[in-house]
C-alpha cells in the first residue's frame, strides 16, 4: 500500500498540492493529470 498524508508541493510562490491525503491499495492504479507548459515534439 502506498499512502501519503498532508503533502503539500510549492514553486516558489504557486501551490501545486495542498494537504493531499492518499491512499492506494494493492491492484489499484491511480495516475495525475496536469496542465502542460512545455510539449517536446
Amino acid at each position: 500500500m502506498i499512502e501519503a498524508r498532508g503533502l503539500t508541493k510549492k514553486y516558489g510562490n504557486l501551490t501545486a498540492v495542498d494537504h493531499l491525503n492518499l491512499e492506494v491499495r494493492p491492484g489499484e492504479i491511480y495516475g495525475f493529470l496536469g496542465r502542460v507548459k512545455k510539449m517536446k515534439h
